[in-house]
């Protein structure tokens, strides 16, 4: 709000900035495979628990990319930040099956 020069005040338009996670939601649909983007958003996640608890809901945009195994490994990553190493090891340990990745002894 901006005082006009008659003593009248002016109500300019808020600006909405988009939360950091939802630019960075953008990006991993666009580009699933950005590993950068994934760890970004876990860092935001840790450092901001409003943020991963919009993360974690049903309706998040972060489920549509879970049918893509860098959603997987993101899930994993997160839980050995929050230190539940068992659920974590999980995770890798269904990746690890050799019917994923035709058995790639590299992951």
């Amino acid at each position: 709000v901006l005082s006009a020069a008659r003593g009248q005040k002016i109500a300019l338009p808020m600006s909405s900035t988009p939360k950091p996670h939802s630019i960075l939601l953008q990006s991993l649909k666009q580009f699933p495979y950005n590993w950068s983007a994934w760890m970004d958003l876990a860092e935001y996640a840790i450092n901001d628990r409003a943020a991963e608890i919009e993360l974690e809901e049903d309706d998040s945009p972060l489920h549509l990319l879970s049918n893509n195994f860098m959603y997987h490994f993101f899930c994993a990553h997160l839980q050995s930040l929050h230190q539940d190493h068992n659920t974590s090891l999980s995770i890798y340990e269904t990746w690890m099956d050799p019917s994923m990745f035709g058995g790639s002894p590299f992951l």
